[in-house]
């Protein structure tokens, strides 16, 4: 169990380590790996800089180049051994990612989140495809804020309410 505190600071080494390597907002970061606390940082270090999140679903083939080409990506996250071994030059593995972060010499600054736009883009999704391919859908901010405002009219949370989330963000 790590303490919101401790998520909530390896978050923003992560995002500052991104802008020092200018992956800036409206970039786009490929996440291919196994669920892991790693994941969830860097994930979330990305929402937080408005940088927008293509994850995809592990145990399927991707070829490297056109995955960069069809997401306008220039950087793809792993934690996929056999990727990794690859050396590609836009792939960096989670390690080096939270690694490079905590060796990071930049000053430290007041992180100020992305503010989004009803109509920001900030991550992608994919569905199974009818026809063996998976599509994927982007997910805007409108379309996000529309399933938690739903979502409160369904359960009438209170202000005073707690509640625990089991699905995993991957």
């Amino acid at each position: 169990i790590v303490p919101f505190k401790e998520v909530y600071q390896d978050v923003i080494k992560v995002a500052n380590f991104f802008k020092s390597k200018q992956v800036l907002a409206h970039s786009r970061v490929i996440i291919l790996g196994k669920n892991s606390y790693d994941w969830i940082v860097i994930d979330l270090a990305c929402i937080i800089s408005g940088i927008i999140t293509i994850p995809l679903e592990v145990g399927k083939t991707y070829e490297l180049e056109e995955l960069f080409e069809q997401f306008e990506s220039d950087l793809l996250v792993t934690n996929i051994p056999e990727i990794i071994k690859l050396g590609h030059e836009k792939v960096m593995s989670f390690d080096d990612v939270i690694n490079l972060s905590n060796q990071s010499d930049l000053p430290h600054v007041e992180f100020v989140p992305y503010q989004y736009q009803p109509e920001s883009v900030f991550t992608f999704i994919f569905t199974s495809g009818t026809q063996g391919k998976s599509k994927f859908i982007e997910v805007k901010k409108k379309s996000f804020d529309h399933l938690i405002s739903e979502s409160q009219g369904l359960y009438n949370f209170k202000i005073d309410d707690r509640f625990l989330v089991f699905l995993t963000l991957p």
